[in-house]
């Protein structure tokens, strides 16, 4: 994606479309994936600009009460890690 976002604003193009859409929301727990913006600076960028727009502003506090922070490095493994993989 950092090398999709130096050559256009964004994911698909130079328009925001619903691939930006779509995307956003799975970076938003980056720090649980483990993900280093120093190594990402056009994604951080996206990622800053996205983040700013009223609409996705607002669509982030309509849930914002019930968010759950993950509390143990069994779920975290079970949402980031390999175990998402796993059958149940």
């Amino acid at each position: 994606m950092n090398q999709r976002l130096g050559a256009s604003r964004y994911i698909g193009g130079n328009e925001y479309s619903i691939a930006d859409i779509a995307i956003f929301p799975w970076l938003r727990s980056w720090r649980n994936q483990g993900i280093d913006w120093n190594d990402y600076p056009q994604l951080k960028g996206w990622f800053d600009e996205i983040g700013a727009r009223p609409a996705v502003m607002r669509g982030v506090e309509v849930l914002a009460s019930l968010r759950q922070p993950l509390t143990s490095d069994e779920a975290r493994e079970v949402l980031f890690g390999s175990r998402q993989y796993a059958r149940r």
